[in-house]
């Protein structure tokens, strides 16, 4: 309830408010009706100025900014004016209004409310004690750091301006500070940002939170996000640093000691990384696994009944599928028998091995898992020597030397020609088989060949030679009746037609003429023939000579020897034991010079020659 009369403005003083709106960087203002010094309240934007520090007002009618108005900050002059209380207050009154200033030098005490319109301004008091409800209207204004408002049993509750901060305090030791309200902000001074927010769902937060230590988990002090050193954070959980982020950005699980940008550790145990998703669950058995155990072995686990791919710019290159299968280039695995790696592309296709100079690169075959049941089939390739080499049952079979020669039972050439391209190699003796794979065989079928081609100029490769078995008549099961032809080509031919056939009656057939080569014999006092080497021979002689007993007699050989005499002529010739002539007496040769005498010799047995000598042939 206001009490006293209302007062009266004196003449100087036209309005008790006056209100202004600023311009920009405006300093001067009137005061509409004047006031008098000391006597008047400024206020900017609703904030009161303190005189001398904020403004000035020395002559009655002007204020003076000592900082600078922005545009449109709204400015507030409240005229003080003095009255008498003996004249403005009434005993007994039930109702009393006092418009303007009440100063007091004494004590003012009420049982009730008191309110007051304008200011209430203590001047030299040191304090105000109010039983009921103080209420302020306009603010409450402490202008100086040493006072504080109060409020407690014990006034532990401090409002205040230290000088530099602004402070509200709870001086107990086990006080606490609360904002009680559903929501609630924190501004700046200019009421322009929002630095903290706070409702029923959350907090928002402009800016940094400073934290010495950690941040506990409340009624879970062992669970803590830490701050240990300088740049490093860490998170603990049941007391024990679970994850550390340092200085260098790495990130350790359960390491204190990261050595890349993510470090797992399995302490004692295995260190596992497990990636799930929505549909793998996500207990231990569930999705994939990085596996590093303390043996020294890494896996890669797909706990999953799919795939393990591999992909690079964005395209698969190998995936592992859920049984296990390698594919290389391809999601659909090979044939079933071969499927467990399946290499594809849309191109040349092929796999490298490379090894050392003076090395091998080896693909094996095994059927065990120890002895030379781990190398059973072999495929090597020997850089020491550019050998390609094929093994079966632990034992190399074949070589292609660095030549090109194919040796088979052989790993180094038996033959040194470079154009022996096929050596075959056994302690049986090397046989080479040829089949004619058929149920049917008439007469005239092939049985199989051998053919000889040459290329020459016109870059056409025409076969030049060639041996055949044919079926010589219908084949059975108990009969088999062939015959073996040999073929040549004739001078200004381009195929070979057939030069010699044994029948199956093997006979031998020779087409166009048989020519059998003679050999010619160097004149000596003896003359030993080789009927291995050949079956015709000529003997010019030189010497009176014995024709010694040839060597490599067999029963069935023929042929002829030419004797011929020099140009001197009478050369004697003596027959050794095993020439038999018809009667058992050796002829006598022609004597003149340059005459050619003919023997002609059938070897019955391996010590006898039947021979019939034809002299003096022109």
């Amino acid at each position: 309830m206001a009490i006293g009369n209302p007062i009266t403005l004196t003449n100087n003083v036209a309005s008790k408010i006056i209100s202004v709106t600023a311009t920009a960087d405006q300093t001067l203002f009137t005061v509409t009706g004047g006031y008098r010094i000391n006597q008047l309240a400024v206020f900017r934007n609703g904030v009161r100025l303190v005189n001398g520090a904020d403004f000035t007002a020395n002559d009655g009618a002007t204020v003076t900014l000592l900082t600078a108005a922005n545009n449109n900050d709204s400015l507030e002059f409240q005229v003080f004016d003095t009255f008498r209380v003996d004249e403005a207050i009434h005993a007994n009154e039930a109702s009393q209004t006092i418009n303007g200033n009440l100063t007091l030098t004494g004590d003012l005490t009420a049982s009730g409310n008191v309110s007051v319109g304008g200011s209430l301004t203590y001047e030299d008091v040191t304090n105000v004690d109010s039983v009921g409800v103080v209420t302020a209207r306009s603010g409450i204004q402490i202008p100086n750091d040493s006072g504080k408002l109060r409020s407690g049993t014990d006034l532990e509750m401090q409002v205040f301006h230290d000088g530099t901060n602004s402070v509200v305090k709870d001086t107990r030791n086990s006080g606490k500070v609360r904002i009680q309200a559903d929501n609630f902000d924190v501004i700046d001074k200019d009421a322009s940002i929002t630095m903290l927010s706070a409702t029923s769902t959350g907090v928002s937060l402009l800016g940094d939170i400073d934290v010495a230590d950690k941040i506990v988990h409340t009624g879970d002090t062992n669970t803590a996000i830490r701050f240990p050193a300088a740049d490093t954070f860490t998170v603990e959980t049941a007391g024990s640093e679970r994850l550390r982020v340092n200085s260098s950005g790495f990130v350790g699980v359960n390491t204190d000691s990261p050595g890349r940008q993510l470090t797992v550790s399995g302490s004692a145990s295995e260190g596992v990384i497990q990636i799930t998703n929505n549909t793998s669950g996500g207990t231990a058995g569930n999705g994939f696994e990085l596996l590093h155990f303390t043996s020294g072995e890494t896996q890669l686990l797909n706990r999953e009944n799919g795939a393990m791919r591999f992909d690079t710019n964005n395209t698969e290159r190998l995936r592992i599928d859920a049984s296990g299968r390698l594919l290389l280039g391809t999601t659909t695995e090979g044939e079933a028998n071969a499927d467990d790696l399946t290499i594809a592309t849309s191109g040349h296709t092929g796999m490298t091995i490379r090894s050392g100079t003076a090395n091998r690169g080896n693909i094996y075959f095994s059927d065990g898992t120890s002895g030379d049941a781990e190398y059973r089939g072999i495929i090597e390739y020997n850089h020491d020597g550019d050998t390609l080499k094929l093994g079966t049952a632990n034992y190399v079979r074949a070589t292609i030397d660095s030549s090109g020669r194919l040796l088979v039972g052989a790993t180094s050439a038996f033959d040194g020609g470079s154009d022996t391209l096929l050596q075959v190699l056994s302690t049986g003796g090397a046989r080479l088989a040829l089949a004619r794979n058929d149920t049917t065989t008439a007469a005239n079928d092939s049985i199989g060949r051998i053919r000889w081609y040459g290329n020459d100029s016109d870059g056409n490769y025409d076969e030049c030679a060639r041996i055949e078995v044919i079926a010589d008549a219908d084949h059975a099961s108990t009969s088999k009746p062939s015959a073996l032809t040999f073929n040549t080509t004739a001078a200004s031919a381009e195929s070979p037609t057939e030069a010699m056939r044994i029948d199956s009656s093997q006979r031998i057939t020779a087409k166009a003429g048989a020519i059998a080569e003679i050999d010619t014999l160097t004149s000596a006092s003896t003359v030993t023939p080789d009927f291995a080497a050949s079956c015709n021979f000529t003997l010019t002689l030189g010497h009176n000579v014995t024709l010694a007993n040839p060597s490599n007699l067999t029963a069935g050989q023929s042929g002829s020897i030419f004797l011929i005499q020099d140009g001197t002529g009478s050369r004697t010739i003596t027959f050794g034991n095993q020439y038999d002539f018809a009667g058992g007496t050796a002829p006598t040769l022609s004597t003149a010079a340059s005459s050619v005498d003919r023997l002609d010799y059938f070897v019955r047995t391996s010590s006898s020659i039947h021979c019939v000598v034809t002299l003096a042939y022109s």
